[in-house]
């Protein structure tokens, strides 16, 4: 999250539809591209990998200190695996000499596979070129403080990279283990999957590993369907596990994986799992700071939204993303109106204690344009005073609008001399396309997918200042 206070003029650029937007500065750009990419996958208006890592090449040869703070960010604050391994490679690769990128390559190794996909993205990123001496001591770190079951779950057979490769690139200190991983001894760990994989995915397995409460979270999560098809006889446990507010707190979760299980269940499960899926999404924002006063949110639901998923091997669209962002925020709110847009603008009616689920499917996508221009005379119609309005949006605004020729500020500044005090604006990018329709001062743009994003609003209004900031208060080592 980025806050303007520097002067509209001389940030404007245009947006990848040709049409006015402003410009962000290096770094905002740059977490933006970060914070919204899995790597590689393709979004309406074009996959943005190429451009992230263009981006960071170029701030890593003037400010290195902070893209090794935005890959611990990205990889311990927001879980954004992919873009925290590309950020480490191509600092290695562009910062020489400098302690504090060994020191981000080793932090941001927070489970086993992240030293092999830390490997494999600079070998991809820089073909033929030698390992940096910053990149194979900060992964060796790793390495020597990682305990024998990660070496032996990690070991990423068939893979381009694998654990034994990692070990014979970076040399951590000789041990048992290592030793007789090279040597193809190393004997694989029990876990949940060797047991599945030894004694059939069968309903007696399942009932044995709930039973023994050995299935992580996140692995509940993702075999919910295939737990329902085979159909254990203590398979409430799983359903009071997942719902358990600790356990959501303690899984680290994205919002929308809760989503995608909803969906990927919805015509196989009964109720009561569908109940339990929705009372986990709810616990998931609980614990976040509410919302005080009057809150408008305004859901992107045009064409570019809904075109893509977030990953290419998600079913999760961003316009859903942006749906389930919103619902949270209606009900992180004290008083709140929702609006979704595309050509025109639609208020959604808020019922107070609705979960998160009810709230989204009281939204309905229409496809269209993008124009935020809409919501503004929407809640100038319906009279509506407010202190924040939230937008969730990729900001690809492709035609003028109206009263609108050139970007949106101008909306943002009639409304607050309509309503006669200071009104924030907080701009989420769901896309990170570089460009947003809004700048100033109360105006706040973040980008992502993480639940991280719910914490924002409240905390740039209370001083904590910009995402900037929040990267640039890390301590690396």
């Amino acid at each position: 999250m980025a806050t303007f206070n520097t002067k509209a003029e001389g940030m404007k650029t245009t947006n990848r539809c040709g049409h006015a937007a402003y410009k962000l500065a290096a770094r905002e750009e740059l977490m933006s591209e970060v914070l919204t990419s899995f790597v590689c996958e393709p979004k309406f208006y074009g996959d943005t990998t190429p451009r992230m890592v263009e981006l960071a090449r170029e701030l890593a040869r003037t400010d290195g200190l902070f893209v090794a703070k935005l890959a611990l960010y990205a990889r311990t604050v927001m879980n954004m695996r992919s873009s925290s391994h590309v950020l480490c490679a191509v600092l290695a690769h562009e910062v020489k000499g400098e302690r504090f990128v060994r020191q981000a390559v080793r932090a941001c190794v927070v489970r086993g596979d992240d030293v092999t996909e830390m490997l494999a993205a600079y070998f991809a990123l820089f073909p033929g070129e030698a390992l940096p001496n910053s990149l194979r001591r900060g992964l060796r770190d790793a390495l020597d403080a990682m305990d024998d079951y990660s070496l032996a779950k990690y070991r990423m057979e068939g893979r381009t990279v694998t654990m034994a490769d990692a070990v014979k690139l970076c040399h951590p200190h000789r041990r048992e283990a290592t030793r007789a991983l090279l040597e193809g001894d190393l004997a694989k760990p029990m876990s949940w999957e060797t047991e599945l994989s030894a004694h059939g995915n069968t309903a007696e397995v399942w009932e044995r590993l709930l039973a023994e409460d050995a299935v992580p979270y996140m692995a509940l999560l993702r075999n919910l369907r295939n737990l329902l098809r085979v159909k254990p006889a203590n398979f409430d446990l799983a359903l009071e596990r997942l719902a358990d507010p600790a356990a959501v707190a303690k899984s680290r979760q994205l919002p929308f994986r809760f989503w995608s299980a909803y969906k990927s269940v919805e015509q196989l499960a009964s109720g009561k799992t569908l109940a339990a899926l929705s009372r986990a999404l709810d616990a998931s924002v609980a614990n976040y700071p509410t919302l005080r006063g009057r809150t408008v949110v305004a859901v992107d639901v045009s064409g570019s939204m809904d075109w893509c998923t977030v990953s290419e091997h998600s079913s999760v669209k961003c316009s859903e993303v942006a749906m389930m962002l919103a619902a949270c925020l209606v009900r992180l709110s004290e008083d709140c109106w929702m609006y979704v847009f595309s050509d025109d603008a639609w208020r959604v009616p808020v019922v107070a204690g609705a979960s998160v689920l009810d709230t989204m499917k009281a939204m309905e996508f229409t496809a269209g344009c993008t124009n935020p221009e809409a919501v503004f005379e929407a809640m100038e119609r319906d009279g509506v005073d407010c202190d924040r309005v939230v937008f969730l949006s990729d900001f690809e605004v492709n035609r003028p609008f109206r009263r609108e020729r050139g970007t949106f500020q101008t909306c943002a500044d009639r409304l607050r001399k309509r309503v006669g005090h200071r009104v924030w604006l907080h701009a989420f990018d769901m896309a990170g396309f570089g460009t947003t329709q809004f700048a100033g001062s109360d105006t706040t743009f973040a980008a992502g997918w993480s639940d991280k994003l719910l914490s924002f609003a409240a905390l740039a209004e209370a001083g904590m200042g910009s995402m900037v900031d929040a990267v640039d208060a890390l301590e690396v080592a």
